[in-house]
């Protein structure tokens, strides 16, 4: 694992250089010091105490080629006064578009600097007397550390994360900074109990963001704490996460409740969890996903895209002085993340896989069935007085089962993985006649045929499809799959109804309408080929 750890640090130090080049060096511009987000044309206040970590860490990383190089401990002073300047009498910082004076905010940076101040600490200690430049910086980032308990104390917190986010960083000031009278404002957190149910799940749901961070604060409050048992949440949360990994390298992210709900995120992001873990451990199983996250990036340094050196840039080796740099290597250990049936019932989900091909079953959102065969996937809500969310789902002999009904119609929907796809029965029932529509989205453009016709798909566009049977395809070159898919949704029943009461459809996916009246019981086939 040691010679992964190497390659970390170099691409890394890939993405550093171009953070070392993008620092504001105008010392009469608000933002000396910093870096300005392209997007938002401002930088957030916290974001030279980011800045400074990640440059003092490169300082101290013999396996970094700036090693020693003292141009990163002179950015990290100018970094460091930066946020300092933008910190608030109360040692609180904005977070400017949504919180101002935000206690999390000075949180975040303690985590990323922290570790570094030890490193850089502990690299002074080696030497006969440390230089002035780095008795300017750990005296720079002392002066932040004790402003920052200060703005941490009593300021609350905004979303369930953040509680372990300032526990966390509370206890690394209390021990850098012997403050064991923080140690009540830690508990008065802890003793609300860790928010992460039987099955690893975290309240917020959020796989690449908050599940993380939640990961990564326990693991920290384990260490300064002494408190192993805090670990049990992340492991389980770590086994857990391994079950949301598709077919085509990407995480499962519709039941999120933030802001990484939906998006095409890849798993890079836990890579250091399972890296650390893996040590902290001796966890051969968390060592095999370590490896496999980092196998499937890419080695291009101009690739910036998730798949890029750039998703390994935020948290670099974060957690380094908890694993001595990862001497000591750990057994690799295959570990089968491709072949599953799990029923996480806290989380209203299901989630079926085997090797290349996925099911996910989900109640309380509109999109309801994800189906996905290698690169390709398919989506499908029912659309009755609007999207159906589903009130509960249920483990069946077959596979899941789930519940819905609004003031039209009640519908029961299940669902079963097979072999050569998935089967999903649709029975809908009315009081009376109701226009109602099986409706998949594809989120990749491409062919569609049927019985006497083929079709370019666009997104944003939708189509009714009246017969039997269709087959679809992407654009992909030598990527000869595609997905058939065969249904009793024949007749016109109300079809232009269900396709106004739809728009507009979702500009990123193609759209297919499968109609009937309710009452009814139809069934959908999708077969991978």
């Amino acid at each position: 694992m040691i010679e992964l750890i190497k390659e970390r640090t170099r691409r890394s130090d890939d993405v550093i250089e171009n953070l070392l080049e993008g620092q504001c060096m105008d010392p009469d511009s608000k933002y000396f010091g910093s870096v300005i987000d392209p997007e938002t044309g401002y930088s957030e206040p916290s974001r030279g105490i980011s800045i400074a970590g990640y440059f003092i860490l490169r300082y101290c990383n013999p396996f970094s080629r700036f090693y020693n190089q003292e141009l990163f401990l002179e950015r990290s002073l100018i970094a460091i006064k930066y946020s300092l300047r933008r910190m608030h009498s109360d040692n609180t910082f904005d977070l400017t578009c949504t919180n101002p004076h935000d206690p999390t905010s000075i949180a975040f940076s303690v985590r990323i600097i922290a570790p570094a101040f030890r490193l850089l600490k502990t690299h002074m200690q080696k030497k006969e007397s440390p230089t002035d430049l780095e008795v300017k910086v750990y005296n720079s980032v002392m002066d932040f550390l004790t402003k920052s308990a200060d703005g941490m104390v009593g300021n609350g917190f905004h979303t369930p994360n953040h509680r372990w986010v300032l526990a966390s960083a509370l206890a690394l000031v209390m021990n850098i900074l012997d403050m064991p009278e923080l140690m009540s404002e830690i508990n008065s957190y802890l003793d609300e109990g860790i928010d992460c149910d039987e099955y690893g799940e975290y309240a917020e749901r959020s796989i690449s963001i908050y599940n993380l961070t939640n990961n990564e604060s326990l693991i920290i409050l384990a260490h300064e704490l002494s408190r192993p048992d805090l670990l049990e949440h992340v492991r389980r949360n770590l086994y857990m996460s391994a079950k949301y990994f598709e077919p085509d390298g990407t995480l499962y992210t519709l039941n999120s409740t933030r802001q990484d709900f939906g998006t095409k995120t890849y798993p890079f992001v836990l890579f250091e969890s399972y890296m650390v873990m893996a040590h902290i451990d001796k966890n051969p199983h968390f060592a095999y996903m370590a490896k496999v996250i980092f196998d499937m990036s890419s080695s291009n340094p101009y690739d910036i895209n998730d798949q890029g050196f750039y998703s390994f840039a935020g948290r670099h080796v974060q957690h380094m002085e908890y694993t001595d740099i990862y001497k000591g290597d750990v057994d690799i250990e295959p570990f089968d993340f491709t072949h599953y049936d799990a029923f996480f019932p806290d989380s209203d989900i299901a989630r079926i896989r085997d090797g290349e091909t996925s099911m996910t079953v989900l109640a309380k959102n509109v999109m309801a069935v994800k189906y996905m065969f290698k690169f390709l996937s398919v989506h499908m809500m029912f659309l009755s007085e609007g999207y159906m969310e589903f009130d509960r789902i249920e483990k069946t002999s077959e596979g899941y089962r789930m519940y819905g009904k609004d003031s039209k119609t009640e519908v029961i929907l299940d669902c079963v993985f097979l072999t050569e796809g998935a089967k999903i029965s649709i029975e809908a029932k009315a009081d009376q006649p109701y226009p109602c529509a099986a409706v998949l989205m594809f989120d990749k453009e491409g062919i569609l045929q049927g019985d006497g016709y083929s079709l370019k798909t666009k997104k944003g566009k939708n189509l009714l499809v009246k017969n039997s049977k269709f087959s679809y395809s992407h654009f992909v070159k030598f990527h000869p799959y595609f997905l058939t898919i065969e249904s009793d949704f024949t007749k016109d029943a109300y079809s232009g109804i269900c396709i106004n009461k739809a728009m507009p459809t979702d500009k990123n996916a193609f759209t297919v309408f499968l109609s009937a009246e309710a009452p009814f019981k139809k069934t959908i086939f999708i077969k991978k080929g």
